[in-house]
Formats: structure tokens, C-alpha cells, sequence
């Protein structure tokens, strides 16, 4: 921005000033001050009530975050256990899946025995029948009747001893057999009561969830009803202050923003040029709105400005609204705080829609950001 409305617009102003008299209101004391007190102080006691609320709310959703943090904290020990116990579940299931192979071969290798020991005592048993009944006067000597009985006493030993390993192997099998289909059935077990515990771990952290969501938004609830509470006290001193006194100088940093826009612009007196004001980037006929009561001195086109709202409010303190697409006021008309004066026009500055505001004391520049309060 180059310069300020000041010296081309501050001779007219001072002069429309003398001719409008632009004295604002007397102030008004008395009952509607002592009334906006009590509201003030009601207020306050609604402020302090939601504060405590809110700090409980805060509590409680701290603790419920704690709370969280050891269910999911459980869940991921549970999920390690649980891929510990599935492993161990797989590999038992795997020796079972080899003992059963290997039980398989040694029923087929028992049952190809039987048979070979069957087809053997079929052979046998015809010539132990007939060596049964065979007297010694039908061996040529002692020695060939006991080298014959000898052998097929060997024979039948052999076949018993073989029948015996058979059955005994087939047992231990058995037997090895049931082990691992008892532990497998003790780790399916586990897995499955942690699995349940996950479960039920997962259900208690979606209520938590649940719980967190509810907390968490009457917690903002209460943020917001504190703000606004916070804005109603704000709005009632600044009425108390108009009530008691019209001096502007008691209103630092008190004033409205003259809209809701971001700034582009920050007051910079030692700037080359120097910067007098601030400047807004805004939407296309945004509203502007006065910062303070006072009285309108100028509404009309500048030069290098636009049309341009000038508003006088005592004690030689003037506030300049630059860059209007229209203005909804007149010369010599008061307005009060936050009245909308006009609406947003082409910033150049912010090559957008915008507005150019400054504060002054006389000829001195004012840092409007000093003045203002917080955001609404």
C-alpha cells in the first residue's frame, strides 16, 4: 500500500469533523451498568462451572486413553502367544502327520508279515503234526531226531519273537500315537481360550473406543460453550466499558476485527514505504463492520483507496476502512460496534477480495493488531 489516507483525506476529515460536531454519545451509567455487572459476573460463575467440567472430562478421557493403551498393549502380547502356541499347534500336527505315515507302513509291514508267518506255519505245522507222531525207531539215530525237533523249536521261537516285535512296535505306536493326539488337543485348546481372550479384549476395546468418542466429544462440546462464554464476557466488558465511558483509549485491545479474513498485510511504520495498516484477503463481498460506535465523517471514493468508509470516534481517533465494493452507511451516521458499514471490494494487494484498514490518533498511525481483541 503506498502511504495512507493521510495528509489527502486527514484535512477533509477534520473538517467534516468540526461540521458534524462528530462527538459520539454521552456514556450512560446507572442501572444498565450495574445489571451488565451481574451478567458479567454470572457469566464468570458459568466460565469457572465449565472449566471444572471440562477438566473432569479431560481427566476422564485421559484415563480412558490409558485404559486403551493396556487393552491394545494385552492384545499384541495375546496376538505373540497366539502365534507361538500356532506354531507349536502346526509342528505337533506335523509329527502327528508323520506318525500316521509311519504307522501306515508298519500296519502294511506287519499285516505282509502276518502273512509270511501265516504261509510259514502252514508249512509247518503239516511236518509238526507228523514229526508229532513220529516214533524214534523211524530215525536212523538219536542225533537226526534231535537236530529235526532242534530246528522246528528254532522255527517256532523265530515266529513268536517276530509276532511279539510286531505287536510291541504296534503298541508303541499306539501309544505315541494317542501322546500326540492328547497334545494336540491341549494346544487346539489354547489357542482357542486365547483366541477367546483376544476376542473379548477386542469387544472391551471398541467400547473404550466408544467410550473415548463420547467423552472426547463433550469434551469439545464443552470447549466450544466455554469459548462462547469466554466471547459473551468479552462482549459484555466491552458494552460495560461503552456504558461507563466513551473513551476509545480505554478499548485497547478490546476492538472487533473489522471481518473474518486472514491478513495479508501487517502494520509496518518503519517499512519502505511504511505500512499504516493491515490488510485482509477475503471472499467476494465479505461484510465490514465497524470496530467501535462512532459517528461516519467520509463515505465516498479516494484516490489510490476506493470508496472509503472513515468513521470518527473521539478523542481524535479515526478508523478507515479502504477498498468497499459499496458502503451501507452515510455521512453523519452513527454506528455501533460490529455494524456492518459495507461489503469487501478488489484488494489489489492481495489480488483478491479484500480490505485495507487503519486506526489513527490525529496524525499519528496506530498498530491496529495492538488494538484488536481475540478472533471471534
Amino acid at each position: 500500500m503506498k502511504g495512507s489516507f493521510y495528509p489527502l483525506a486527514a484535512c477533509a476529515v477534520l473538517l467534516l469533523v468540526g461540521l458534524f460536531g462528530a462527538s459520539p454519545s454521552a456514556p450512560v451509567i446507572g442501572h444498565a451498568s450495574a445489571t451488565l455487572k451481574e451478567k458479567i459476573t454470572r457469566q464468570k460463575e458459568k466460565v469457572q462451572e465449565e472449566k471444572e467440567r471440562l477438566v473432569r472430562l479431560t481427566k476422564k478421557e485421559k484415563q480412558l486413553y490409558s485404559d486403551l493403551a493396556r487393552v491394545e498393549k494385552r492384545i499384541s502380547e495375546l496376538q505373540g502367544e497366539l502365534a507361538e502356541e500356532k506354531q507349536a499347534l502346526k509342528e505337533v500336527r506335523s509329527r502327528e502327520k508323520r506318525l500316521l505315515a509311519k504307522k501306515q507302513r508298519r500296519q502294511e509291514a506287519y499285516a505282509e508279515n502276518r502273512s509270511e508267518l501265516r504261509k510259514l506255519l502252514e508249512r509247518l505245522w503239516p511236518l509238526y503234526l507228523r514229526n508229532s507222531n513220529i516214533s524214534f525207531a523211524e530215525f536212523d539215530s538219536w542225533e537226526e531226531a534231535n537236530r529235526r525237533f532242534t530246528w522246528l523249536a528254532s522255527i517256532y521261537r523265530l515266529a513268536q519273537d517276530k509276532g511279539r516285535r510286531l505287536a510291541q512296535q504296534e503298541k508303541a505306536l499306539q501309544e505315541l500315537l494317542a501322546r500326540q493326539e492328547r497334545l494336540s488337543a491341549e494346544l487346539k485348546d489354547r489357542v482357542q481360550s486365547i483366541q477367546d481372550k483376544k476376542d473379548r479384549l477386542l469387544e472391551d476395546k471398541l467400547l473404550f473406543l466408544h467410550e473415548v468418542q463420547k467423552v472426547r466429544a463433550k469434551r469439545l462440546l464443552k470447549e466450544e460453550q466455554l469459548a462462547r462464554v469466554n466471547k459473551t464476557i468479552e462482549d459484555l466488558q466491552y458494552k460495560l466499558k461503552i456504558r461507563t465511558t466513551h473513551q476509545i483509549t480505554k478499548l485497547k485491545g478490546y476492538l472487533p476485527y473489522p471481518v473474518k479474513g486472514d491478513i495479508v498485510l501487517h502494520y509496518r511504520a518503519d517499512a519502505d514505504p511504511p505500512r499504516e495498516g493491515v490488510g485482509f484477503s477475503l471472499a467476494s463481498e465479505a461484510p465490514v463492520r465497524a470496530v467501535s460506535w462512532g459517528k461516519v465523517v467520509y463515505n465516498d471514493m479516494l484516490r489510490g483507496f476506493g470508496r472509503v468508509v472513515i468513521i470518527y470516534h473521539g478523542q481524535q481517533f479515526y478508523s478507515l476502512y479502504a477498498y468497499l465494493a459499496r458502503s451501507t452507511v452515510s455521512v453523519g451516521q452513527d454506528v455501533e460496534k460490529g455494524e456492518r458499514i459495507g461489503r469487501a471490494g478488489f484488494y489489489p494487494q492481495a489480488e483478491t477480495s479484500g480490505l485495507y484498514f487503519e486506526l489513527r490518533q490525529g496524525k499519528k498511525n496506530l498498530n491496529p493488531e495492538e488494538w484488536f481483541g481475540s478472533r471471534g
